[in-house]
Formats: C-alpha cells, structure tokens, sequence
C-alpha cells in the first residue's frame, strides 16, 4: 500500500523526527493536516520479500506551509 510520511527535519535512513503519515485513497490521492511550518515529504511502499518487508521511498520534497496553505506535491516511488 502506497503511504506518504511527512517528517519535520530532514529524514534519515527509517529516522522520521515528528512523523505523520497518509495512507493513499482510491485513485492514489492522499491528504495530510500539517502545522505551518517546513516539513519533509516523501512517498513509500512496503515490499515484500523473502526475508520480510522491507520499504522503497521517493526522495524527500522539502515544503514550508503557512497557516490555511494548502500544498500539492506528486511522488514516484520504483522498486
């Protein structure tokens, strides 16, 4: 399943500081309620695999948000 993760500092291997998360909806839209601020936001999927699952992820897209903004960002995820 698709899922979209939004950290406020820069992500770093699984490290994820303030995470929020947002599963994608039919037709693979996703929504997320941030607080202003800057967030990191990239896309993954979970793969499954002989020796568990294991998580392919977009590069992080860096989005600062003012107060009632509203952002949109696409994200390719390839594994």
């Amino acid at each position: 399943m698709a899922t979209k993760r939004a950290c406020t500092a820069l992500p770093t291997g699984s490290t994820c500081p303030g995470e929020q998360d947002a599963y994608a909806q039919a037709g693979g839209a996703y929504s997320l309620v941030l607080a202003p601020g800057t967030w990191w936001v990239r896309g993954f999927v979970d793969v499954p695999g002989t020796s568990g699952l294991t998580q392919s992820t977009s590069s992080p897209v860096e989005v600062h948000l003012s107060a009632g903004q509203d952002a949109k960002e696409n994200f390719v995820v390839t594994y």
